[in-house]
């Protein structure tokens, strides 16, 4: 059980990571948008970033549901005499 609760940990901070790196991404290319001048297009490009936006991070939140499979695939002991 430890090293299952473990291998989680370690997924849902590198999925943390991820998305502290998504925000800034997404932050950038908002900024960016802001910069153009004719608003309907503005405006439309703004609604399809949050809608990405939404659904990564939506995405980022059920990886983090997800158990990892761990199976062992071989055990062996050998005796020497």
């Amino acid at each position: 059980m430890d090293i299952l609760f473990k291998k989680k940990m370690e997924w849902t901070e590198q999925i943390n990571n991820f998305k502290v790196k998504a925000v800034d991404y997404y932050n950038y290319k908002k900024n960016a948008i802001a910069d153009i001048p004719i608003e309907n297009i503005r405006k439309s490009k703004l609604e399809q970033i949050n809608a990405e936006q939404e659904k990564e991070f939506a995405n980022l939140e059920k990886k983090k549901m997800i158990v990892p499979k761990l199976e062992i695939d071989q055990i062996c002991l050998l005796e020497f005499i």
